[in-house]
């Protein structure tokens, strides 16, 4: 044996550590106990081609990392249903867990989401006031931890997270469903 073809396989066990141990590592790292899931809207300004109307409400993060038993912070940021009126007080929104195969995906799933008229039917929103008249859908054990948990917000609320470690969840405002997101719920 040459001493490049000695070289040549150290190289290649090697990698083949660095790939066994990298996910490993990764693993080991723990999910902290507390996090937040926060709505926020960015009106954009386009000089002759758009008044700021664009509707850029969305998830700060699209995935959030949490232990199982974790406190979740529902916040929403966004201000009034429209730029031009800053003083109206927040949209409604609600933190959704669904299927992954239920998450829409194109704009006409979107426009037509038959889960997102089941969960707001499920809080039973005031025609009046627009105000949820049950603001927590709690559809297995108590807490966020399978599809049909709803948490309807317009401030800031608390949620515990009973979901299994391992888990990763998929959620969505049933309100505004393009707004989607995963919490990945560890040890």
């Amino acid at each position: 044996m040459t001493s490049r073809m000695i070289r040549r396989g150290m190289l290649v066990a090697l990698a083949a550590l660095i790939v066994a141990v990298v996910p490993a590592l990764a693993a080991v790292r723990k999910a902290p106990s507390r996090g937040s899931v926060t709505a926020v809207h960015r009106p954009d300004l386009k000089p002759n081609r758009d008044l700021g109307q664009r509707d850029d409400l969305r998830w700060a993060r699209s995935t959030t990392r949490i232990k199982s038993g974790g406190a979740l912070t529902l916040r929403n940021l966004t201000r009034g249903p429209t730029p031009q009126t800053p003083d109206t007080p927040n949209e409604i929104h609600n933190f959704s867990i669904v299927a992954s195969r239920q998450v829409p995906r194109t704009q006409l799933q979107a426009l037509d989401c038959r889960i997102c008229k089941a969960i707001n039917a499920r809080h039973n929103f005031d025609d009046t006031t627009g105000q949820p008249r049950i603001a927590v859908v709690n559809r297995g054990r108590k807490g966020i931890d399978r599809p049909g948990d709803s948490v309807a917000f317009s401030g800031t609320r608390k949620a515990r997270v009973t979901a299994k470690p391992g888990r990763t969840l998929r959620f969505i405002c049933a309100i505004h469903p393009h707004m989607q997101g995963k919490l990945e719920v560890g040890r």
